[in-house]
């Protein structure tokens, strides 16, 4: 309020949620796949289905159709589910009206959407070739967001409230594959992150060997490190379980202690 005391910026706002166009090329520009191209034709990202009148989204990757969306054709009559989902002029109105919605499917629509799914494919890049590559990309993407994300929890003061959680599936080798390019799974050594919420600062908790290859020292096992993240959120993992062919089955299984050395 007091960077914007007379509303001058606020006012130029939309009056509703984010519309499909901003979403849309806010997730290509996530994923990495953002089209900057400057003009050129349009782009259609529907492809005939049986018949002439009978469109569906198409389903392929394809950069072309990458682009800002106001590169983007509409199809009347047959739209993508993010077009029907989220605010977008109304091809049927002349002039075009914008809706005006906030609904559940909205959210539904980013978690099953087939673009959201293709996006995150995009996302979920792989070390096994290409490495400097792939990762000099992700890196770009990723740093300036999660700055940005723990430079807003601050600000708005939830920060000592919420428990950032920053974890990979497992590590990668310090040497190269026979490609060259590479590097192949590692679940023997690697590094997670966890801020606020009880956590220590500016702690570092284990060790690998001299090569980054295998832990050696305080080894914590994926079952450790769910308990320390319950316990963080006030829950015992010893007691929290779900029903599961059968039987009462805990998200650390007969194992995981929590990490105390860890937290504040």
């Amino acid at each position: 309020m007091s960077a914007d005391a007379g509303s001058r910026l606020l006012w130029r706002f939309p009056p509703r949620r984010l519309d499909a166009e901003t979403i849309h090329n806010s997730i290509l520009s996530l994923s990495g796949a953002l089209n900057f191209t400057i003009g050129g034709p349009v782009v259609n990202i529907f492809k005939p289905k049986g018949s002439f009148d009978q469109w569906k989204p198409k389903d392929d990757l394809e950069p072309e159709s990458w682009r800002c969306m106001i590169y983007i054709v509409k199809m009347r009559g047959s739209e993508d589910g993010m077009f029907k989902t989220f605010d977008l002029p109304d091809c049927g109105q002349v002039p075009a009206k914008r809706s005006e919605s906030t609904t559940p499917l909205q959210a539904l629509n980013l978690l099953n959407g087939w673009f959201v799914l293709e996006q995150a494919i995009q996302l979920n890049w792989d070390s096994r070739a290409e490495i400097v590559n792939s990762h000099g990309t992700h890196a770009d993407i990723f740093d300036q967001p999660t700055a940005a994300l723990l430079r807003d929890l601050k600000q708005r003061g939830q920060v000592e409230k919420t428990l950032v959680v920053w974890c990979t599936e497992f590590g990668r080798f310090p040497f190269m594959q026979a490609n060259g390019t590479g590097r192949d799974h590692n679940i023997e050594g690697f590094t997670c992150w966890l801020m606020e919420a009880g956590v220590k600062p500016s702690f570092s908790y284990g060790a690998t060997d001299e090569l980054g290859w295998k832990a050696v020292d305080d080894v914590t096992i994926l079952y450790d490190f769910n308990a320390t993240i319950l316990h963080l959120l006030g829950l015992d993992h010893t007691r929290l379980s779900s029903y599961l062919n059968g039987t009462e089955r805990r998200l650390t299984d007969v194992h995981g202690h929590v990490i105390h050395e860890i937290t504040a």
